[in-house]
């Protein structure tokens, strides 16, 4: 995609007949929707944000309407996610993982990757270990 500058915009739409007055108009409105559209989160944020929770549905759609997306195109998003996200993957608890440790069935290592995954700084996952 290239992009088209002030000048270039003002000269083809001079070229395509439109008088000053409507181009100046046009470019006003163009400016305003960049400003409008700038001050928003983008979609591959909202998407991230619907996901973790971070915002609803209806804050989704919302936005996503602002973004100029049509009602039935955000539909089709939302029903993409819900095939994608499906159930959450379990894992083993912080008990199970403390246990399977000390029974020498996972390394420190993979403790401290598997604690770091359920949100565990580095600094408390150190105590754990030093506790047991």
């Amino acid at each position: 995609l290239s992009i088209i500058t002030l000048a270039g915009a003002k000269t083809a739409l001079t070229k395509a007949g439109l008088l000053s007055k409507k181009i100046e108009s046009l470019i006003e409105t163009w400016q305003l929707d960049k400003y409008k559209y700038s001050a928003l989160p983008s979609k591959t944020d909202l998407d991230r944000f619907l996901i973790k929770g971070i915002i609803t549905e209806g804050q989704y759609r919302a936005l996503m309407l602002r973004h100029g997306f049509s009602v039935a195109h955000t539909n089709w998003y939302l029903e993409d996610f819900e095939k994608e996200v499906g159930e959450p993957v379990r894992g083993p608890t912080k008990a199970d993982l403390e246990n399977f440790f000390k029974k020498g069935i996972i390394e420190i290592a993979e403790y401290r990757s598997e604690m770091s995954l359920m949100g565990y700084s580095a600094k408390h996952i150190e105590y754990y270990i030093k506790e047991m």
